[in-house]
């Protein structure tokens, strides 16, 4: 991430991939996907449909043990290397004091794994591969979120 993207950022963005589902606020279908990366500000996961910029969703997934359920409105759109999948951010509406409280707290477990992992493995454990052997401790309790 280059430090212009990071200046107009007012959260840092942690790359974890989640379960995630995904409604079109007043819609009954749900879209499941991964969250790509993740902040107190927001996410971004992976469509295979493009979303218009500021339409409104209702977002469900999982931290630590808890599913939340939050509001959230599409921050951009744009086409993937893949022509069929679309990156969209969303900036969450209004996240409870309680959220933020469990996302502060899942980041900086994750980050202890990844250095605990690296300590006994001797090499370098990625934040990705790290958040996602976290994930999957969970998996069961969030099975009806992961695209099967």
């Amino acid at each position: 991430m280059s430090e212009e993207t990071v200046g107009r950022r007012k959260h840092a963005r942690h790359p974890i991939q989640l379960p995630l589902a995904v409604r079109p606020s007043g819609g009954t279908s749900r879209l499941l996907s991964k969250v790509g990366d993740l902040s107190e500000g927001g996410l971004s996961f992976t469509s295979p449909s493009p979303m218009p910029r500021g339409a409104s969703v209702e977002l469900e997934f999982p931290v630590y043990d808890r599913r939340f359920t939050l509001e959230a409105s599409v921050a951009s759109c744009v086409e993937t290397a893949n022509p069929t999948a679309y990156r969209v951010g969303l900036a969450f509406l209004s996240p409870t004091p309680s959220f933020r409280l469990k996302l502060a707290e899942q980041v900086l477990t994750i980050n202890q794994l990844r250095r605990d992992l690296s300590l006994q493995r001797g090499t370098e454990v990625t934040l990705e591969e790290a958040g996602q052997l976290w994930v999957e401790q969970y998996a069961s309790i969030f099975a009806d979120l992961y695209p099967h």
